[in-house]
């Protein structure tokens, strides 16, 4: 499962450099829709918000998982092998063993999936030509336009690694 979602990644990932999108304005000003319209009403924007590249925020929040789930993985793979198997352990043990390795290994997996998600995440806004980003009001909007797959796969394996480790805790 964790390998389907790594491969899904990179082709999501390399698929997006090659569609061409037509270049939007850089600088926009949104105003807020008549109430009386019914289809805009309540879009919830603030009148006058600016649109703006959130490119550097979204990497500073890209490398702020990064470096924790490295840390995380480390530690995970280390304590994968404080428990070695033995001949001698009764089946019982030998079974809880084997499953402390298994969540081990899940955990690791999810940190590098975390840890290629959002290096993926980063190396796209590093390569996107400025002309072709989409512009956003602000940081969610920005990551839901640009990066929606890379954003929820780091905060959901991110979030499974966690609670891998703790349970091997």
């Amino acid at each position: 499962l964790l390998f389907c979602c790594l491969l899904f990644l990179i082709v999501k990932g390399g698929e997006s450099f090659l569609v061409q999108r037509s270049p939007p304005k850089r600088t926009a000003t949104l105003q807020r829709a008549d109430p009386t319209l019914g289809k805009n009403a309540g879009t919830g924007v603030k009148s006058g918000s600016e649109l703006k590249d959130f490119g550097p925020q979204a990497t500073a929040l890209f490398n702020s998982y990064r470096v924790p789930a490295s840390l995380v993985a480390g530690a995970a793979f280390g304590g994968a092998f404080s428990l070695p198997l033995q001949a001698a352990d009764d089946l019982l043990f030998q079974m809880v063993k084997r499953t402390y390795i298994l969540i081990a290994m899940g955990t690791v997996a999810s940190q590098i999936i975390v840890i290629v998600a959002s290096t993926m995440a980063i190396e796209k806004i590093g390569v996107q030509h400025p002309e072709s980003r989409v512009l956003a009001a602000d940081l969610r909007e920005y990551l839901q336009k640009n990066l929606d797959v890379e954003w929820s796969a780091v905060r959901l394996d991110f979030l499974l690694g966690l609670i891998g480790f703790a349970i091997m805790g």
